[in-house]
This record gives C-alpha cells, structure tokens and sequence, in this order.
C-alpha cells in the first residue's frame, strides 16, 4: 500500500526511548514517535522523530502493525 497526499504513519515510543520526558502516559495528551511511512506530498522523512497530540490520529494497520496515522499539520515539533 502506498501512503498518499501528506499524511504519515507513526510508530509510538516506548518511554525509555524517547528522548522526551512523558508523565503519566494517562494524564499526558502528547507522545512521541518516529515515522515510518510518509504520503507523496509532505517534507518529512521516514525515521524523523515528532511529538504529537495523542487524540489528533487513528489507529491503521500497516504493514501487520497496529500504527497511528496523521497529517503533517497535526505535527507538533521534530526532533533534529
């Protein structure tokens, strides 16, 4: 399957990966992540890290992964 337009697919960090210190997975409305797939339309790249809002995308499965997917704009901020 090809991803389209400018959208990603995200793959969740585990806390002890992220470079980012999260609180209480629960109570915390943002994670981090690193991409995995991208769309054709978008200045991303696969194994960029991001921070996201947790309830702005949906849960896809991709490549026999249960994944999130979002648009860019639902980025919040890389990690360089």
């Amino acid at each position: 399957m090809k991803l389209l337009g400018n959208r990603i697919i995200v793959r969740e960090f585990e806390e002890e990966e992220s470079s980012i210190i999260v609180l209480d997975k629960q109570k915390k409305p943002f994670f981090t992540g690193e991409i995995v797939a991208v769309g054709t339309d978008i200045g991303l790249s696969v194994g960029t890290t991001v921070l996201l809002n947790r309830h702005s995308g949906g849960l896809v499965e991709w490549e026999g992964e249960m994944l999130q997917m979002f648009t860019q704009e639902d980025v919040i901020a890389i990690n360089k």
